[in-house]
């Protein structure tokens, strides 16, 4: 999938048949279709429940960014949108468990700390998450 804020530089992707999205909450879905655009990116804080429903009635594709919490997740679920932009993929996914309390009490990683290939910091003294540098 190729995304862009501009229709004009996704219509060779169109050409090409790849998925495109285009970032947008104001764009016609009449406008995205005759334009070979299936999926809209719109932001969670910018977005309207009425442009949400025109583009679904048309068959468009609507992702949200950025959801990060499982309560907006389902609400914009139940509004019928397809898929998320989130830094939060695990947790959003349900892959880990909700958090009760404050992680750093316990050093536990937090959702957004989980270790991967790439160094997100590491517990320091007092409890603190970050960066060591050397």
């Amino acid at each position: 999938m190729v995304q862009s804020v501009d229709m004009n530089v996704l219509q060779y992707a169109v050409s090409k048949d790849y998925q495109v999205l285009l970032l947008t909450s104001s764009v016609p879905p009449e406008t995205l279709l005759d334009n070979g655009i299936g999926y809209v990116g719109v932001s969670k804080t910018a977005v309207t429940d009425e442009y949400i429903q025109s583009c679904i009635a048309y068959g468009i594709k609507v992702i949200l960014f950025t959801v990060n919490h499982r309560y907006e997740r389902d609400i914009f679920l139940a509004k019928g949108g397809s898929g998320f932009f989130t830094d939060e993929p695990f947790y959003l996914s349900e892959a880990v468990d909700q958090l009760s309390k404050d992680p750093f009490n316990n050093q536990v990683f937090y959702h957004g700390m989980v270790k991967s290939l790439t160094n997100r910091g590491d517990f320091t003294g007092g409890n603190r998450w970050g960066y060591i540098y050397y």
